[in-house]
């Protein structure tokens, strides 16, 4: 799996072969930006996190991110991305220095952006590959989810890029069977990383969300609806929620004590204690994704991220709103909701993610 990349601006100097960079963005401070002016978030509460960032609310398809201040509401950074392949399709991630924000386009190249809106990255993987979800890296670079067809069948999994090559490969088919089909027969959606090497990983198409061991194979298997035995060792599932299960999921992450996921079946946050000793999994405790009562999330995608030290951000990508709750208690804490120029109607939110440094207020 060869990528054509380059590092520029201020890393400038590990070069390969690779196209031109696309044209300049523009990014800094949103008071620059004159036509951008008008987005801006409706607040309510305190948030743990001092910002956060999102793709374009206002415009669907849009090359353009925000982060913006949670106590005011105000936009505080933008990037504009003009490259000629499709919209991320919510293929975007924001970190902290030094890069910014990274983007996906057309599943084959990644763009790294520093707070100045520089573009100090770029890889071409040459072809239609990564989906869904893009993790920086502590040791540099980045995770992301690909697809490869197995006589047919598409099946997942995760690579790491780090200085020119993926460097990491983990792929379900070489630890693990499936069931032949034509086309996707996981569709995962996102991955996250335990700091003990292991994997999670939301499988949209089987309703499950599945951990994955350090050595690669299979760790436990939470299921919706059906247990697959093809996932691996099913955990036990008890709950204290209602409606039970989940389905339609998205946006599973690790937390103190088990996992949390965006729920998109039902329009809510799950967080789900596992005891992995015992082979066991409770529904603790849902978290309302949307403001207005409804049967579920009426699009794909969505948000929950682990925020602060006991929180977490919930939202479905319809409605453009992101809503903190309280991981424990369960008690609403803070919320925003995208307003958009001249009247316009939200229209999207992908990914809401929770930022920390000062670095995107020009800070």
């Amino acid at each position: 799996m060869s990528a054509s990349w380059r590092l520029l601006g201020a890393l400038h100097g590990c070069l390969d072969d690779a196209s031109a960079p696309a044209t300049p963005v523009v990014a800094g401070v949103i008071g620059d930006l004159a036509p951008d002016a008008g987005v801006h978030l409706d607040v309510w509460g305190a948030a743990s996190a001092p910002f956060v960032g999102v793709q374009d609310p206002c415009s669907e398809g849009s090359k353009r991110s925000f982060v913006f201040d949670t106590a005011t509401g105000a936009p505080v950074w933008a990037i504009a991305y003009p490259i000629a392949e499709a919209d991320p399709n919510g293929l975007i991630r924001f970190t902290e220095a030094p890069l910014g924000l990274l983007v996906g386009f057309g599943g084959r190249i990644v763009l790294g952006f520093d707070y100045d809106g520089a573009e100090i990255l770029r890889v071409d993987f040459g072809t239609e590959l990564l989906h869904h979800e893009l993790r920086a890296e502590a040791g540099g670079g980045f995770s992301a989810l690909f697809h490869e067809d197995v006589d047919g069948t598409l099946l997942d999994g995760v690579l790491t890029w780090r200085d020119g090559a993926v460097v990491e490969r983990w792929f379900w088919g070489d630890h693990a069977a499936w069931e032949p089909v034509s086309g996707q027969w996981s569709h995962a959606n996102s991955f996250d990383r335990h700091p003990d090497g292991s994997l999670l990983l939301s499988f949209f198409a089987l309703d499950a969300v599945v951990a994955v061991a350090p050595d690669g194979a299979p760790r436990w298997a939470l299921s919706g609806g059906s247990s697959n035995p093809l996932l691996g060792p099913q955990l036990s599932v008890d709950t204290r929620v209602w409606p039970p299960g989940f389905f339609s999921q998205h946006s599973a992450r690790w937390v103190d004590g088990g996992v949390v996921f965006l729920d998109n079946g039902h329009a809510r946050g799950l967080f789900v204690a596992v005891d992995d000793a015992e082979g066991t999994a409770t529904i603790e405790r849902a978290y309302k994704a949307i403001a207005f009562d409804s049967a579920m999330c009426t699009t794909p995608y969505g948000t929950v991220e682990p925020v602060g030290t006991d929180g977490v951000l919930v939202g479905c990508r319809d409605g453009a709103r992101i809503l903190e709750y309280g991981l424990g208690d369960g008690a609403l804490r803070w919320s925003g909701e995208a307003v958009c120029p001249n009247g316009a109607v939200p229209t999207q939110a992908y990914k809401w993610q929770p930022l920390y440094d000062a670095g995107w207020a020009g800070g």
